[in-house]
Parts: structure tokens; sequence; C-alpha cells
């Protein structure tokens, strides 16, 4: 995977700020993985996660750009929890069990929010 390789170079550079990018869709303009989400503002604090604000149901999963930590449970261990996720929409919310952007919202946005030593913020 692309996490798997920044880990391999990241021996010699030390990655502060990512971006995941979902591969089929096409970013036509240039991407500040420092901007906070307003205009000419940057998260110096280094302590914002960027989702977009478009293609929300409920939320989108084209990208996301934040802290290399915050990050990374998007990248690695999103599919860790899919059983359980998977259980749980089936219980609760039958036929919706399979929907990417439900995926992202109960089980991977916890992951990231839920860290104990960052309190990182999601902003969208």
């Amino acid at each position: 995977s692309v996490w798997r390789l920044m880990m391999q170079y990241n021996l010699n550079q030390q990655y502060v700020r990512v971006a995941m990018l979902r591969s089929d869709v096409c970013y036509l303009t240039p991407i500040d993985v420092w901007s906070n989400g307003t205009d000419g503002i940057l998260d110096k604090d280094n302590k914002v996660v960027i989702m977009p604000g478009f293609g929300r149901f409920p939320v989108s999963d084209r990208i996301i750009i934040g802290p290399y930590h915050a990050v990374e449970p998007w990248a690695i261990h999103r599919f860790d929890h899919l059983e359980d996720h998977a259980s749980y929409m089936e219980a609760n919310h039958p036929g919706w069990t399979l929907h990417s952007e439900r995926f992202v919202r109960y089980t991977v946005l916890p992951q990231i929010t839920s860290q104990q030593e960052q309190q990182f913020k999601i902003v969208e």
C-alpha cells in the first residue's frame, strides 16, 4: 500500500502532515495540506483533519488531509473493524452495510477522534 511505502521512506523523511486521495477522483486545483479549512489560515498546531464538504452521504470518503497520526487509521487500520461495522449496520441500518461513506462516518472517524494522546478536530 501507499502507506507502507511512506513508512519505508519515513526512516529518512519524517512525515508530519499527509493526504490520502481516492484514485478514481480527479483533483483539478492544488491541495494545500497545511490548510485548516479556512482560506489563508494554516494549521500551525497540526491538529486539524480536513475532509471535503461535498459528497457527504453522511461524510465524504474522497480525501482526507491531516496530521500523520490522524490519517493513519484511515490509511491502514480502516478495515480492521469491518466485520464489527457490518454487524452493527446490518442490525441497526439494514441495506447500508457496505456503504463506503457510512463506514467512514461510523467506524473510521471515531478511530481518529478517539486517539487519547492527540486531540484532532475534523473539519469538512
